[in-house]
This record gives C-alpha cells, structure tokens and sequence, in this order.
C-alpha cells in the first residue's frame, strides 16, 4: 500500500508541474520551485491484485455488465416502484345496480315455494328502503310477502304459494346505496311451474270391491279419504288418513254396515286433521215393511289419534234420514243436518244434530227449518240440506222446501230455497230461517259457500215447468250480507 501512495504523489507532483508550466507568460512571476519526495519511489515492490479493505472500489472497465438495479452502487430502476393507491374516500364511486337474482329474469318452470332472491353492485343503504322497494305481482294482483336486506343482498319472501303456471314480475325501484348513488327500476320476469299428476297408488285392499269414495283435506295438508268395502260377506267402511307427507300406510275399518248395505257416505275435516264420517244404512224397523235409512257418525279426533266409535245419531223408526252433510269447525266441534220425513208421506224436515269435541257428546236433535206462508200457499216439505261453514267459524245450511196450496192437492206449486245461519253464542239455530230465492220457480240443487266475513253466496237451479219436468235451464244466485 505504501507504493500505491508513493505512486499518487508522483502523479500529483508532475501534475502541479505542468499546471506550472502552462501558466501565465509574464516575465515578472518568478519559477515555481520543483516538487521533491523525502524518500524514492521503491519500484521493487510487487504489484496490488485489488483495492485493499475500505479502499474505493476501482471503476469497472468498459463493456463491463452492468449490476443489478438492487445492488450497491447499480444503476437505479428505469420505472419507479408503485406507490400506495389513494385512499378508499378518494376512489371514484362505483353505481347501483341489480347484477343478479334468483330466480333469473326469463326463467321458467319455478317452484311455488320459491323466495326472491337480488343481489346489487355495492351495498344497500337500508334507509332507502320501504314497502314498494320490492313489488311481485301477476294478472291477479300483487303478492304480499316480507323483505329483508343484507349488505348488497334483499331478499322477498312471498307470504304464501304462487300460483301454478303463472307469469310473475319482479319491480325494485326506489333503492340508494350507501354510497349514495341510485338506480332506475329494475325488473325480474319469470313463469312458475305447472301441476302434474302423480303415478296412482291403490288405497283399499286389492282383494275386495270398494266403492263411493270421499275425500276430504285442511289446509295444511290433513286429509282423509273414506269408501265402502265388501270383502266377502263383511260390509265395511274403511278410512285411510294422510298429512303433508302422504298417505298413513294402511286404511282402517271404522264400521260395519248391515247386510243391505248403506245409502250414502259424507266426510268433514278441519285443519288440524279433526273428521267426522257419516252415513245412512238401511236398517229394518217393525213399523215398516221396507228397511228405512238412520244416520250414523264416527268422530276422529287428531290429538290423540282415535275413532270415537260409531254412533247412530237419527233413529230410522217410522222416518227414513237421507242426504246427510257434515262441518267441522277449527275446536273440532261437529255439526250434521239430514233431511226426514214419515215413510211415504210428504213433508220432510231438516234435523241437525252438533258434536261436542269437549267432552265428546252429541246434542238433542233440533230442526233447522219451519213452515211459512208464500203468497197463496204454504212452504212444507224440505230436502236435501247442504252445509257450508266459513274461515271464522261461521256455518249456515240451505235447502229446497216445497210450496203447496192451501187447498188439497196432489203436487206442489214451486219448490224454494231457504237457509238458516248458527247461533255460535246461542250453540242453536236460529228461530226464523230465510228466504233465499225461487218463490217463481221450481228451484232445486242448492250450494252455498261463505268467506273470512261470513257473507255467503247461494246458487241454485231454477225455472222447472213442474215438479216432473226437466229444468228448463237456468242458475239463479243470491248474496247473503252479514248483519244487514
């Protein structure tokens, strides 16, 4: 190392002597004095390979390769590295809209059961948010149902079952995000499936005849389906139950019949899957020489999940009891109306009886109709009774009641229709049935039914030439107002 400092000084000193040297030409300035070392420059020392520690580094020679950007000393990078993105309050905000749904627009074949589901662009502010944000609606009307919303997702719930094969628009309008933009209104078409039937499954026992079946269902899906069975010299009524998941595994006999058999069979059910059966057996009676019809009824009750047993509820002595029909309301209380009258006379009546679930009894027989003046005749002789029972528990029965004239005569003037509401609070009929139509006509085959509110609507065939003819081919019907 000391040859390399020797070497540096003399490279300096000639230096100094040539800036000397070429300095200014003026005769005045007096010659430097020469550069001289203390010592002479040794030449016999040997070489140095390379820069000794915390010596600089030597430049490299040229055509060298360059180094790395990221070493000491290399060259810096010719693009900068990325600096941090502003911050999230800076960016530009991103607009409102609906990017997806389920079901998808145009879909088809969708479930009854489905829900609305929408999905948007950046999260929803829940404020903006009202009861016509999401609208669902068909021909008939719009749907009611519940909306929900998290972050970018709303999702409706309709309120009940869609309609089969039904068109169905989905309308979102009125939304902001919580960035506070907003869209125009979006919509979601779709088409829900249609029912099909189910392959067939055989109910009564395939090695005996069943015949007149009913069926009877909740809505909720409690249902029960009754017939007649002859398995060899037995004379039975059978019952099969069934609930949301389909039918119980095997029917059940709930009652014989009597050789001669039975006239009809009704069934009533509620909900909760509370049923009463009914029918009408021939049965011989002293007084007669012909079998004449009873009534009987087999209540089931659904919380414990028994037949009460069978029970005749119309004695047949002198009288046939026909056209029996049955309501259960929602505590599972019973009512059934037939139609009697004495073996071969006319002048039938209406005769209702009720079931008392709690605790389990039947009350007196009472009659539902009476006997009334209609201009120069008199209304005597009913039939054919129907029940009809409404979402609030309200029941009313309807039937045909024949006019007749004051003086003797062998057939009827007209045939008109009546009914009569229950008394829940009074737990009887009502002492002044009404009337409902034909007071012109010959009217025959009446049906009622009765909503939430209890108003009902009556329909009935009218305008027979007699009480022979054939109906001469019109429908009449007639409004009932509760409390007017």
């Amino acid at each position: 190392m000391r040859s390399t400092w020797r070497q540096l000084f003399l490279i300096c000193g000639v230096a100094l002597a040539l800036s000397a040297c070429s300095g200014s030409g003026d005769s005045s300035n007096s010659a430097p004095a020469p550069v001289t070392f203390d010592e002479p420059l040794d030449d016999s020392l040997p070489p140095v390979d390379g820069p000794a520690e915390n010596d600089t580094p030597a430049s490299d020679p040229p055509g060298a390769p360059l180094p790395p950007n990221d070493a000491p000393g290399g060259v810096p990078p010719s693009n900068p590295p990325p600096t941090d993105p502003p911050p999230a309050n800076d960016q530009p905000s991103v607009g409102l809209s609906l990017i997806d749904s389920l079901p998808r627009s145009r879909s088809e074949d969708v479930s009854l059961q489905t829900s609305i589901g929408l999905s948007f662009s950046v999260p929803i502010d829940p404020l903006s948010i009202t009861k016509q944000t999401v609208r669902l609606t068909s021909a008939a009307g719009a749907e009611p149902g519940a909306l929900t919303v998290a972050s970018r997702d709303l999702t409706f719930v309709p309120s009940n079952p869609l309609r089969l094969a039904t068109e169905y628009d989905v309308a979102v309008s009125g939304l902001r995000a919580l960035n506070g933009t907003s869209m125009a209104t979006a919509h979601v078409a779709f088409t829900t499936r249609d029912g099909d039937w189910l392959p067939a499954q055989v109910l009564s026992n395939t090695n005996a005849a069943a015949y007149a079946a009913r069926l009877a269902t909740g809505s909720t899906g409690n249902g029960m389906a009754v017939w007649f069975q002859l398995d060899g010299a037995n004379r039975r009524i059978m019952a099969m139950r069934r609930d949301s998941q389909g039918w119980t595994a095997i029917a059940e006999p709930i009652s014989d019949l009597p050789p001669s058999g039975a006239y009809t069979l009704d069934l009533a059910i509620n909900d909760a899957g509370d049923a009463l059966v009914v029918w009408e057996p021939h049965e011989a009676v002293p007084q007669s020489d012909t079998p004449l019809t009873a009534v009987w009824a087999n209540y089931y009750a659904a919380d414990v999940g028994e037949w009460r047993g069978a029970q005749r509820i119309a004695d047949p002595c002198c009288k046939n009891s026909v056209n029996a029909d049955a309501v259960v309301d929602d505590d599972g209380n019973a009512i059934v109306v037939w139609s009697t009258s004495p073996d071969h006379e006319v002048g039938g009546r209406i005769v209702s009886r009720r079931y008392d679930a709690q605790p389990g009894s039947w009350s007196e027989p009472e009659y539902v109709d009476n006997e009334i003046k209609v201009g120069n005749g008199v209304a005597r002789g009913s039939y054919a009774a129907q029940l009809a029972i409404g979402s609030s528990g309200q029941v009313m029965a309807i039937w045909t009641q024949d006019v007749w004239p004051r003086e003797q005569a062998f057939l009827p003037i007209s045939r008109i229709v009546r009914s009569n509401v229950f008394d829940r609070a009074q737990q009887k009929w009502g002492a002044t049935p009404l009337t409902v139509g034909g007071e012109s006509n010959w009217a025959a085959h009446p049906r009622i039914a009765i909503d939430a509110k209890g108003d009902a609507v009556a329909v009935w065939t009218a305008d027979f030439e007699s009480a022979c003819c054939v109906p001469a081919g019109r429908i009449e019907a007639s409004h009932f107002v509760a409390g007017k």
